[in-house]
């Protein structure tokens, strides 16, 4: 019995200073971490205690997003050497105490580390992208492209950007807005910028979220932002004259030519581009459709075939269409300072499309197994397609404080369509079962204008600012659609002879003043 209890004993001795050893090991360290120049917090800088006694006994932390650190597993009553380690600053290094279970050391402060070296060469791979904010830098120069390339070329080779039917989207996002050096090029249509700006003129290419006038005064996101592509041309590139010129012909008389023209002086950019051909090659975009993409429905019945390619009869969509497409297209773009308080920047942009396409079908349906029935359709598609589009920007700072910008806009289009399609079922002996013949034609004339008008004031104070926006819009379409044919089932003829007139026209005048404080 007496060994039983003495055993006891030295249990309960033993359990005490095991309890009393690792509380004495569950003592903490805390502290944050500044730059001693700004006074910014600062975050992954790396912390180790060692115990002074003992020089194997190492303890680590790193810094958050606020600067600050948590060191744990301490033993009380001993001495440690604290050290924070970032690189490009000078070492921290403290000696700390630890009286009770939890110690704060307070604020630590680190300064830059300065260096004098001689003259070194770097050599390297250049960077593929650079994130500077909220905007993806693009590297040029690391994207391998022919020396005839332009600029849809280069961006198709760029991470986190695609070019498909026309349609530029970075990030997932459709880029609204293509400038050259900060500057507006041919209005807000990127096609353009993309098939004709020359490749080898590219220096960087930027990502970023442009926002609204207002919004780039205020620094406050109103929720209208876009995503944009800035393109950065090469030093050497902003002075001068460049160009190219192309031309093709085949025995088929298919032929393709085309070619831009662009003359750089400092801040004066003046670019004259063309195309024409016969092979369904395009150079415009969706705001070359306005007139035709939003017409009526076809009407009637067998012959509504080509209302799947779009409104009025135009194409739906930007890419290759179907059947022989000849297209012709020529615009300018113009931007300078005028003096040191305005700045301006315009574009003209006419364009011409006509699509003819004939298409032939034969089908035939197995009845049984001594019976078929044959099913014949012919059609001829043609359409023409014309639009001029003008916009302009002029900016004026009156000084650095008060700013007036004004930004008119005009787009106007003709679109003419015509449909033959006749069909018939038929026998296998060639007896007609029923037949319809069927023209359908429509035109459609539209245009939209619209211009903004602000003046903006930044006051003395940061972040106090005053803008005030007028803005006045409208727009016209007028399609009219006709359509004739006969259908004959069993001998009965049925004669169609349908018209559909539609008049969309609306004006909108609208006007915001925004007003913004620091909090």
């Amino acid at each position: 019995m007496k060994k039983f209890y003495f055993f006891v004993f030295l249990l309960f001795v033993q359990t005490t200073f095991l309890f009393s050893f690792a509380q004495a090991q569950n003592a903490r360290l805390g502290g944050k971490i500044a730059d001693k120049k700004t006074t910014n917090l600062m975050a992954g800088v790396d912390i180790v205690l060692t115990n002074i006694s003992d020089k194997t006994d190492k303890h680590f932390a790193v810094s958050d997003n606020n600067g600050d650190f948590m060191v744990t597993g301490l033993t009380l009553q001993k001495s440690y050497e604290l050290k924070a380690t970032l690189i490009g600053y000078s070492d921290i290094r403290r000696t700390v105490f630890i009286k009770t279970k939890t110690e704060n050391i307070g604020l630590l402060m680190m300064s830059e580390q300065v260096k004098s070296i001689k003259g070194i060469e770097v050599t390297g791979q250049i960077p593929v992208a650079q994130q500077k904010g909220d905007t993806t830098e693009l590297n040029a120069n690391a994207f391998k492209t022919n020396p005839d390339a332009v600029a849809e070329d280069l961006v198709k080779k760029m991470p986190g950007i695609t070019v498909e039917n026309g349609t530029v989207k970075a990030h997932g996002e459709e880029v609204k807005k293509v400038y050259v050096d900060g500057k507006t090029f041919f209005g807000d249509d990127p096609t353009v910028a993309m098939k004709n700006l020359p490749a080898d003129i590219i220096d960087k290419v930027q990502i970023f979220n442009k926002l609204s006038d207002q919004s780039e005064l205020t620094g406050f996101d109103d929720g209208q932002s876009s995503k944009a592509l800035n393109f950065i041309t090469k030093k050497d590139r902003r002075n001068g004259m460049f160009g190219k010129f192309f031309a093709g012909h085949s025995y088929d008389d298919k032929y393709n030519l085309g070619g831009n023209y662009n003359w750089f002086n400092g801040d004066r950019r003046i670019t004259i581009l063309g195309l024409s051909n016969n092979v369904n090659q395009q150079n415009f975009a969706t705001q070359d459709f306005l007139g035709a993409m939003n017409g009526p429905p076809q009407i009637g019945m067998g012959g509504g075939g080509r209302n799947s390619r779009g409104g009025a009869g135009m194409p739906g969509f930007i890419g290759q269409q179907n059947g022989i497409t000849s297209n012709n297209s020529i615009g300018i773009n113009y931007s300078d300072n005028w003096g040191k308080k305005i700045n301006v920047s315009g574009s003209y942009f006419f364009n011409s499309s006509k699509n003819n396409t004939n298409q032939l079908l034969n089908r035939q349906y197995l009845l049984s197994a001594d019976s078929s029935q044959y099913y014949t359709e012919n059609s001829k598609y043609h359409n023409n397609n014309s639009n001029h589009r003008f916009d302009m920007r002029i900016e004026y700072a009156i000084d650095s404080s008060n700013t007036i910008m004004f930004m008119p806009r005009l787009n106007l289009q003709d679109n003419s369509s015509s449909n033959i399609l006749s069909g018939s079922n038929t026998l296998a002996g060639g007896e007609i079962l029923n037949q319809s013949n069927t023209v359908t034609t429509t035109k459609s004339f539209g245009y939209n204008y619209g211009s903004d008008l602000m003046y903006r004031h930044k006051f003395g104070k940061k972040g106090r600012t005053f803008s005030i926006g007028l803005s006045a819009s409208g727009n016209e379409k007028d399609p009219k659609t006709t359509q004739n044919g006969s259908t004959i089932i069993g001998g009965e003829n049925t004669i169609i002879h349908q018209r559909s007139t539609s008049d969309n026209n609306g004006s909108t005048v609208s006007s915001n003043l925004v007003y913004t404080e620091p909090s």
